[in-house]
């Protein structure tokens, strides 16, 4: 099968990818109260490094394209009650003009079982996706952002192939590719996820010293740069202590 290399990262990260169901707007960034609520969700998550672009300088340059890439949004249902908008899209690879069907299949079916949204009597029910997808050299990745219609539930979902075989690639391999050394790209995160935690509601040495490749995964921005999804652990002392979160941070800015 196309993900049988990330089937056993993703027992491990998305145990614990999980976001409490309380709102977190009093503590933690993205989650509101408020009517912008559900547009800033996924946006929190897409945006968590901002505050540490002045430490984030990219290392070696990553090689250019070497295939005919795009990654088309295609909505699966999309729902409006006169507020918000509400969509459940899935990734179409498409690869050198030809579709790659069966990582497209694949991704479709994992992404509508994992996170349904269902329309009923004018009822949603739920979550809302939507998708980002960045190529360099032979290697493309593309991440679904999830969010929960009725909660401030919201994750991503990386998934990173070569594009010579179209097989799935390993978390090291990938950094491998956005000119990274393993330990160098660790280290780089590690020092990103420290500054965006300190003075926040996370354990921050628990965060950084969690730092590996069962805890992240790099994926390649839109851009053509490195990034990364990381989970993050909350402070003993704060509300949420025992939950974990996860946020994504662009390592080339």
């Amino acid at each position: 099968m196309i993900f049988e290399l990330n089937k056993r990262k993703r027992k491990m990260k998305r145990k614990a990818i999980f976001a409490t169901a309380l709102c977190l707007s009093l503590m933690v960034a993205g989650c509101s109260s408020g009517s912008d609520d559900k547009e800033s969700k996924e946006s929190e998550a897409k945006s968590s490094a901002a505050a540490t672009e002045e430490s984030t300088e990219g290392s070696t340059e990553a090689p250019a394209p070497t295939h005919e890439v795009t990654v088309d949004t295609v909505v699966v249902m999309a729902y409006s009650d006169g507020v918000y908008d509400y969509t459940s899209v899935v990734p179409n690879l498409i690869v050198d003009g030809q579709e790659a069907g069966d990582i497209n299949a694949e991704i479709s079916n994992y992404i509508r079982e994992k996170y349904p949204m269902t329309i009923e009597d004018d009822f949603v029910d739920g979550y809302t996706t939507s998708l980002e997808w960045g190529t360099t050299g032979n290697t493309v990745s593309i991440v679904i952002y999830a969010s929960d219609i009725y909660s401030d539930y919201f994750t991503c979902e990386v998934f990173n192939f070569d594009l010579d075989t179209l097989t799935a690639i390993d978390d090291s391999e990938v950094a491998k590719r956005l000119g990274y050394g393993e330990d160098e790209f660790l280290g780089k995160a590690a020092e990103v996820i420290r500054a965006y935690c300190e003075g926040k509601d996370f354990d921050l040495d628990k965060c950084v010293s969690s730092v590996s490749f069962d805890t992240l995964t790099p994926f390649i921005t839109s851009e053509g740069g490195a990034a990364v999804a990381a989970t993050l652990y909350f402070a003993p002392d704060s509300q949420f202590s025992g939950s974990e979160s996860v946020r994504v941070f662009n390592l080339s800015e």
